[in-house]
């Protein structure tokens, strides 16, 4: 990866995110290196209102191996939270090209289609997993996430000891041994 972040806040409570540099993504299986330019990340309402994050801008995507081009625009949320999350792509055969080979279209957080130029309907490419349950409880982690620090018996023995999950202050945390947590985490930390 050879990115950095510039971060700055507003006086109306919005902190933006600006990645400087490309991501870049090697595909092994399908022999194909990909150059990502991000988009912006602003989470608004810091101060006053019901806070939330969008990504806003363009999203360059370029295919190295293949020289595709796709710029990805990234809506933000208008009045109502119409548009919020949406996203529309067009793809062209290399950059600098005016002509569309296809468009990619729908929520970055829900669904996203793809339309080859003379396709009478969109295709189905990408669709998020339904979230869990209670997860407004979970502070609407995914299953990956409320996962991460899950520790099952067999692999218990293959971690390294530093892994994080072995920690007896983590450990006791997910177990809801608040006292004992703390307790742990203090001899560790302060030793």
């Amino acid at each position: 990866m050879d990115t950095n972040t510039k971060m700055g806040i507003s006086w109306t409570g919005t902190l933006t995110a600006n990645p400087i540099g490309y991501q870049h993504v090697y595909l092994k299986d399908h022999n194909e290196h990909y150059l990502i330019g991000r988009p912006d990340t602003t989470v608004n309402n810091l101060l006053i209102g019901t806070m939330y994050i969008e990504h806003v801008g363009t999203m360059n995507v370029t295919n190295c191996t293949t020289g595709m081009f796709v710029p990805v625009q990234f809506k933000a949320a208008g009045w109502g939270n119409s548009g919020k999350h949406e996203i529309v792509g067009k793809v062209y055969s290399k950059k600098g090209d005016t002509r569309e080979v296809a468009t990619l279209s729908g929520k970055w957080s829900e669904s996203l289609n793809y339309r080859l130029k003379h396709a009478l309907k969109d295709e189905f490419l990408w669709k998020a997993n339904a979230n869990p349950d209670q997860y407004d409880w979970q502070y609407w982690f995914t299953d990956f996430a409320i996962n991460l620090n899950n520790l099952p018996s067999k692999m218990k023995a293959v971690l390294p000891r530093s892994d994080s999950r072995l920690r007896p202050d983590q450990r006791a945390l997910e177990e809801n041994n608040i006292d004992l947590a703390t307790t742990e985490k203090t001899r560790l930390e302060e030793k």
